[in-house]
């Protein structure tokens, strides 16, 4: 495992976070009917969707795809320059291998991919980071690590705090995908101001902005070009971008490597519901006829049995379960919520050794 995400004292203030899509994941789904309005907005639990063919303050200029395959979406956005390519198709060929789980976690991002995906062409940024999270957590949002991080962009507490992420007794918001995706996007384009590279930007995520800042500081001096190839990274450091590589060349080349890709349409897999009443996690998933997994692949933030009412308190529900959520709920006449703090804390994954 890389090295977490550290956020070092002394850095720049993060800016507000861009308030983008607020919305999706993906993976194949059937497209509703053109002509059928599919949701009805409730009083208390307002239901929104992303479009598929709008992008929401997508920056002029910024790159546009008219596939409906969300793989050849990411593959027009990748940016980076090529690194050594003998260390990165080794590397593509180790992931590749099985011992990596490679295929758990492509199916894993299926869930997400649309979402930040959308988010990263909002802000034009490069389509490599949206690989970011199969190093930092295999794309698994409940496995927490070894030296805390947590979430599909591996955040630790210190650098969740920085973000604004809240972690109290009833959710842990880097877990969340939307707060914790806009804070990681954030930060990545924070690192991007400071550095002009996007490069050093994402060996920032990995290291420390202070370790970087110093490294081009010690490159300048010795009058060096400041960027990565010139600059000496301990080997762990500079081997997480080539890690990044080694998925890139997956992706562009999943045939040369015999790895599959799931279809992937380009088209949201979850929407987002405002959650305006308290109400017990159990009565979500009846109302959704959803079970108690797939909830949580898609909210894993809660740690108790009851998600609590407040400004921007959003629960995640896959396409297909929204109609069954909403019309459930109109013929729903029993209390939302009986929780009590003595009822257990919902059990979180631990981490594969």
């Amino acid at each position: 495992m890389a090295l977490a995400f550290i956020v070092q004292h002394n850095t720049v203030r993060l800016g507000a976070c861009l308030v983008a899509l607020a919305l999706s994941g993906c993976a194949p789904v059937a497209t509703p009917p053109e002509n059928k309005p599919l949701f009805i907005n409730q009083a208390d639990f307002h239901i929104t969707e992303l479009s598929h063919s709008v992008l929401v303050g997508q920056p002029n200029g910024a790159q546009t795809s008219a596939s409906n395959d969300l793989w050849q979406v990411m593959r027009d956005g990748f940016k980076l320059p090529e690194i050594n390519s003998a260390a990165v198709h080794q590397q593509a060929r180790r992931f590749a291998s099985g011992r990596y789980h490679l295929q758990p976690s492509l199916d894993r991002a299926s869930l997400y991919l649309f979402y930040i995906i959308q988010e990263l062409r909002a802000r034009d940024m490069p389509m490599e980071i949206a690989l970011i999270p199969f190093i930092e957590s295999s794309y698994s949002p409940l496995q927490k690590g070894t030296v805390h991080h947590a979430g599909i962009w591996g955040i630790m507490p210190a650098a969740g705090k920085h973000l604004g992420l809240a972690q109290n007794a009833f959710k842990d918001e880097r877990r969340d995908i939307l707060r914790s995706t806009q804070g990681a996007l954030d930060y990545l384009q924070q690192l991007y101001g400071i550095f002009g590279d996007w490069q050093l930007a994402i060996v920032a995520y990995n290291w420390g902005s202070g370790n970087v800042i110093r490294a081009v500081a010690k490159a300048k001096s010795q009058k060096l070009t400041a960027n990565y190839d010139s600059i000496s990274f301990p080997k762990a450091v500079r081997d997480y971008l080539v890690w990044v590589a080694a998925y890139k060349d997956i992706v562009l080349h999943p045939e040369r490597y015999g790895v599959s890709l799931p279809q992937l349409d380009n088209f949201p897999y979850f929407v987002v519901i405002d959650v305006t009443r308290d109400i017990d996690i159990s009565v979500v998933l009846e109302l959704a006829e959803i079970s108690k997994e797939d909830f949580l692949k898609l909210n894993p933030s809660f740690n108790r049995p009851v998600i609590l009412s407040a400004p921007e308190q959003k629960i995640l529900l896959p396409y297909k379960n929204t109609e069954s959520f909403q019309n459930n709920l109109k013929n729903y006449s029993r209390p939302l919520t009986t929780w009590k703090q003595t009822d257990p804390i919902l059990p979180v994954a631990k981490k594969k050794k």
